[in-house]
């Protein structure tokens, strides 16, 4: 219809040159059943305008399909190894909002609410220095050592566990991060709908603050800036038996001193 209506247009044009010379040298009847002509055809060209812009089919999002193996059976997604990332000459690639930097031959994965870890560190490092600095001249220099100890393990275990890889499974290549819902963690046979894959092993789930899916999912934690999984479980448990450890040795030590 569309090349038609182009093809139709020049002819048209010639048309009605012919009729406003007829117009005037010739008989007005022939002038008349021109213009008539001239009529349906612009009609016949309107319509087909119509035609072809409502025959044109509305664009559609559809979600990405699974990947399956030769049996036809759903694969399940594939934890992102960082040897295996294609940085392509990027120091920073995302997935989801989980920002994974490589500086200095070491992977930084940081999460979105990284401002909460900024913030938690800024607390231990304070309590750490105020108890060193009160207890420096005024108690045994033990504790001065036992402070300087406590606040750099604490600070050290916090920052391992905010940085560390907590188990993300690899989305499809024409999926779009998004918030997704899910209530429970995976049996293992879920499809995940946001990041068109199977949540294998069992225990995996699609965050909705991370926006992608975490093998042994625990929670999210947004002190450690991002989800608590299968791979930062233990660096997790880590920072929470040292830094309750010397959160209690200080404040006994505060006490007993007073």
């Amino acid at each position: 219809a569309g090349a038609g209506g182009s093809s139709a247009r020049p002819r048209l044009g010639a048309m009605v040159t012919g009729a406003t010379e007829r117009a005037v040298f010739g008989s007005p009847g022939e002038d008349e059943e021109e213009l008539h002509r001239l009529v349906a055809d612009v009609g016949d060209l309107d319509s087909c305008g119509a035609l072809e812009q409502q025959a044109a089919p509305p664009e559609t999002t559809s979600p990405p399909a699974p990947a399956k193996d030769t049996t036809g059976e759903l694969q399940p997604g594939a934890l992102i190894e960082v040897d295996k990332i294609p940085w392509q000459g990027r120091r920073v690639v995302k997935y989801g909002r989980i920002s994974i930097a490589h500086v200095a031959g070491v992977e930084f994965f940081i999460g979105p609410h990284w401002v909460c870890t900024i913030g938690m560190l800024s607390v231990i490092i304070g309590v750490g220095t105020m108890f060193t600095s009160s207890a420096y001249g005024d108690l045994h220099p033990a504790h001065t050592v036992m402070g300087v100890l406590v606040t750099i393990g604490s600070a050290f275990t916090c920052i391992r566990c905010a940085i560390a890889d907590p188990g993300i499974l690899q989305p499809h290549p024409s999926s779009t991060p998004a918030k997704g819902s899910q209530f429970f963690p995976s049996s293992g046979k879920r499809m995940c709908d946001v990041c068109g894959i199977l949540q294998s092993p069992r225990g995996t789930y699609h965050c909705e603050y991370c926006h992608v899916c975490i093998v042994g999912w625990d929670h999210h934690c947004p002190w450690m800036s991002k989800c608590i999984g299968a791979r930062n479980l233990n660096a997790f448990y880590t920072f929470l038996c040292v830094s309750l450890s010397s959160l209690f040795y200080v404040v006994v030590t505060t006490i007993l001193s007073a």
